[in-house]
């Protein structure tokens, strides 16, 4: 949910450097905003691709630029250089590599951010399979039953839901605001079962 808030770019919550070039990243929940600068001589497919392991790089990129000059190429042969103050976007499927002396100095405002220069971890992935529990017109409920009779009845759903989700090997999330409970579990079959 969008809330008001800021961050200092100049404090961010990570750097992430790579052969030739650097990007620091600040979060803002689900916006990623990245200062990127990589020298002179920085090619994507040299210095970026053996971290990745993909052909093309597979980020989208939306920013500006600051300094310097990027000349990006598309898997389909469409190409332009990025220069100073342009605004750009970039679509997966590309190589790029900083043209002249000048570091390329940009801003991109893209959740691509979070995964580029990144080596993909296979053997650190994760399936959760997420099911969320809801008694339906629960306020209803609770003006016709009172608080005490309620609390019973909740009580005794999340009693066999626990029951449940123990029989499948899922795990307590969170609860919070109009959410009764999350369960997780690393087989969704199991969560199916108990839906």
């Amino acid at each position: 949910m969008a809330r008001l808030q800021k961050k200092a770019l100049t404090a961010p919550e990570e750097i992430r450097r790579y052969p030739n070039g650097r990007i620091e990243l600040t979060l803002l929940d689900e916006a990623v905003f990245a200062h990127g600068v990589n020298e002179p001589g920085w090619r994507w497919s040299r210095d970026v691709r053996p971290i990745v392991g993909t052909d093309w790089c597979e980020n989208r990129h939306l920013g500006i630029t600051r300094s310097g000059r990027l000349h990006v190429v598309l898997v389909d042969g469409s190409e332009l250089t990025i220069g100073p103050d342009e605004a750009y976007e970039i679509p997966p499927g590309h190589d790029a590599w900083v043209e002249g002396d000048e570091p390329w100095d940009a801003y991109e405002f893209t959740s691509g951010g979070r995964t580029f220069a990144l080596p993909p971890d296979e053997e650190d992935r994760r399936l959760a399979t997420l099911l969320f529990t809801d008694i339906v017109d629960s306020t209803g409920h609770l003006e016709r039953l009172g608080d005490r009779r309620w609390r019973e009845v909740l009580l005794t759903h999340n009693g066999r839901l626990l029951e449940r989700r123990q029989a499948f090997d899922g795990f307590d999330g969170l609860a919070g605001y109009r959410l009764r409970r999350v369960w997780f579990n690393p087989d969704p079959r199991g969560l199916i079962r108990l839906a």
